[in-house]
């Protein structure tokens, strides 16, 4: 019923994000899994109007997820998880597991806060991810446009001190190839 921006896929699964509200007249609003037997399997609830995904991306049995959102998740009747910008989810590839539909249980790491825009891309490599788009700011820290994080062996993520200082608008796109990164978008200038 509206646009999907972003698709990624796993072994059994295809993920589809954007501003849509339904698939196939299933309630599935702005990030749904599109599993091999055809179930939809939705994320967010309740769902917020302004919410849109711009990116996804499948690596590590991570689902990457990136956009201008905040995400509501139940873990009982009254309480939510929240992730804004940016959050992950485990990628299941056991059809038989009882959690594959209480998909809080698969709510994957916690990530700072991003201040003044949203994440438009993103790229991973062996245990980093990169995030691009138009935010300014992550945890305090001038990151304007794109910035890196490292996924610790203790499942925790790490800011890395990675700081291209794109200056313009917005970094749409991102690619990683062994040691370089390279970026797309509404900018004008990388570095000081």
């Amino acid at each position: 019923d509206a646009e999907v921006s972003a698709i990624a896929t796993s072994e059994k699964s295809v993920f589809v994000g954007g501003r849509f509200d339904t698939i196939n007249d299933q309630k599935a609003p702005r990030l749904a899994e599109i599993t091999s037997e055809g179930k939809i399997v939705d994320f967010v609830y309740p769902p917020q109007e302004t919410n849109v995904v711009n990116a996804l991306v499948v690596a590590n049995v991570r689902l990457f997820v990136g956009g201008d959102f905040v995400f509501y998740l139940p873990f009982n009747d009254t309480d939510y998880y929240t992730r804004s910008q940016l959050a992950s989810f485990k990628v299941l590839h056991d059809r038989t597991d009882a959690n594959r539909d209480r998909l809080v249980s698969r709510l994957d790491l916690e990530w700072p806060d991003l201040t003044g825009g949203d994440i438009k891309s993103l790229a991973v490599q062996g245990n980093r991810v990169f995030i691009g788009g138009s935010f300014t700011q992550i945890n305090g820290e001038n990151r304007k446009h794109a910035a890196a994080f490292e996924i610790t062996s203790d499942s925790k993520t790490k800011l890395l001190p990675w700081n291209p200082d794109i200056g313009g608008y917005s970094v749409k796109a991102l690619a990683v190839a062994d040691e370089a990164i390279y970026a797309g978008g509404e900018f004008n200038t990388i570095g000081p």
